[in-house]
């Protein structure tokens, strides 16, 4: 299951599979939480339902 964890120093997002950075079609981050989470979807990767988020 990917988790994804918004960075909020960047503005961008990324996912993380067993801590590592995941790579879901060709890409490492998105735009936003919701951008991030269709991505997975679409590649049938099971997304967790939590956002984690850095501090700014």
């Amino acid at each position: 299951m990917l988790r994804i964890v918004s960075l909020g120093q960047t503005g961008v997002c990324v996912m993380l599979r067993e801590g590592e950075l995941a790579t879901v079609a060709g890409r490492c981050h998105w735009n936003n939480p919701e951008e991030a989470r269709r991505s997975a979807l679409t590649a049938n990767i099971p997304v967790s339902d939590v956002v984690i988020r850095t501090a700014a």
